[in-house]
């Protein structure tokens, strides 16, 4: 399983149950199951942004769902910021998301459905 020792290799281990993310090793990774398997592993909105990042690189349409399901979570407004801009980056799409307001708001809702019609057209 060479997987498996990937991901392992992934995280360093800073602390009983601190995993961090490695932006480098990060890059290397192209499977997009791996790379929600750090998703959910990762203990902060830092490093699920980041892993977002990469997956809408790789894998389109799950790194969206990822994403829409990151910011349903309503994470800090650095990191709304950056995972819009990524967003809006790899579709070439201007999402109305409004940053300042949770993502259960009816502007958000909208934002959300439009990214969804954005990834079904590409």
């Amino acid at each position: 399983h060479s997987h498996d020792h990937h991901l392992h290799e992934a995280f360093h281990d800073t602390g009983a149950d601190r995993h961090e993310v490695d932006e480098h090793l990060l890059a290397s990774v192209s499977d997009a199951a791996a790379l929600l398997k750090f998703y959910e592993e990762a203990t902060d909105a830092e490093q699920r942004s980041l892993v977002i990042a990469r997956l809408l690189e790789v894998d389109v349409p799950v790194g969206v769902e990822t994403a829409l399901d990151f910011l349903g979570g309503d994470p800090p407004l650095l990191f709304r910021l950056s995972t819009v801009d990524k967003l809006e980056e790899i579709l070439g799409v201007t999402l109305d998301y409004h940053i300042d307001e949770p993502f259960a708001s009816p502007a958000n809702q909208r934002a959300a459905s439009s990214l969804k019609a954005a990834v079904e057209e590409k």
